[in-house]
C-alpha cells in the first residue's frame, strides 16, 4: 500500500466517524433534520469518493 493510498484511506476513515459523530450528536441534542441530512450526505460522500479512488489506483 503506497502512502496516498493510506491517507485516502484515513480520510474515509475519517468522513465515517464523522458522519457517525453527527448522527449521533443529532440523536441526542435534536437539531434540524435537513442539515444534519446535507452533513450526513456530505460526509458519505466525500468517503465513497476516497473508497473508489483507492479501489481504482
Amino acid at each position: 500500500m503506497t502512502a496516498a493510498e493510506t491517507v485516502l484511506l484515513v480520510g474515509v476513515v475519517l468522513a465515517v466517524w464523522g458522519a457517525a459523530s453527527v448522527l449521533f450528536d443529532a440523536a441526542l441534542g435534536g437539531g434540524n433534520r435537513r442539515f444534519v441530512a446535507y452533513l450526513v450526505g456530505l460526509l458519505l460522500g466525500l468517503a465513497l469518493v476516497g473508497y473508489l479512488l483507492v479501489t481504482r489506483l
